[in-house]
């Protein structure tokens, strides 16, 4: 399944998402960075979230969903030493766009100046740290597309066996998701990137912020 299945989970989230804009027809043409190739296929829906976020590629060895009321548990077997795409799709994109930062834990490594895209530009603003722990910064443009989707290459390299997560947060301003961190803490939030408490974050949830979250296992 190439875009159409993308598509699909992208207009379902345009009508339970939680941010503002109205359904509107996809382009038919692309900026010079469009998506070459490769299939793009989602794994679970969270309703409410504006936010879907999943692993592509041939490194992956295994994968596990699990469908909770309010988080979708993913878990992912990837290759040692594999290099994926992480595929970050939005749903009823706010008029004003949209900023999505990732976080990844040490011996991960984001290629974020690969990223491309689709329907709407995306622009890497740089690193941030939060609580001591790195997050890259994406911004997302609205160029009339109320649906928006963008990959990044990011390389396994931990270590073989090595379990943590990987979190994506996504809000209209880049200062609302810096107020979900402060109020998560660096103690959950050193947690979460470890692997061990992905699912706390739908509990601590702060209004504006949609969130995804993926557990990682090298082997």
């Amino acid at each position: 399944m190439k875009w159409k299945g993308l598509l699909a989970v992208l207009l379902g989230l345009l009508m339970v998402g939680v941010t503002a804009g109205s359904a509107m027809a996809i382009p038919s043409t692309y900026n010079k960075q469009q998506w070459v190739g490769g299939d793009v296929q989602p794994q679970s829906v969270t309703p409410g979230a504006a936010l879907e976020v999943y692993l592509d590629g041939s490194g992956i060895q295994d994968k596990r969903i699990v469908h909770l009321i309010f988080f979708a548990y993913k878990h992912y077997k990837v290759k040692h030493g594999s290099k994926l795409s992480l595929v970050v799709g939005i749903g009823k994109l706010p008029i004003g766009g949209y900023r999505v930062w990732i976080g990844v834990p040490s011996g991960v490594t984001l290629y974020p100046n690969e990223v491309e895209w689709k329907w709407n530009e995306v622009k890497y603003e740089g690193t941030t740290k939060k609580w001591g722990k790195p997050f890259h910064k994406f911004k997302i443009e609205n160029s009339g597309w109320t649906m928006s989707a963008f990959k990044v290459p990011v390389k396994f390299s931990r270590g073989k066996g090595e379990s943590y997560g990987i979190l994506v947060l996504g809000a209209n301003t880049y200062d609302e998701i810096d107020t979900f961190l402060s109020d998560l803490g660096g103690t959950i939030l050193g947690y979460v990137l470890a692997g061990l408490a992905g699912a706390l974050t739908g509990l601590l949830g702060a209004s504006g912020v949609s969130y995804d979250y993926i557990k990682i296992t090298e082997v």
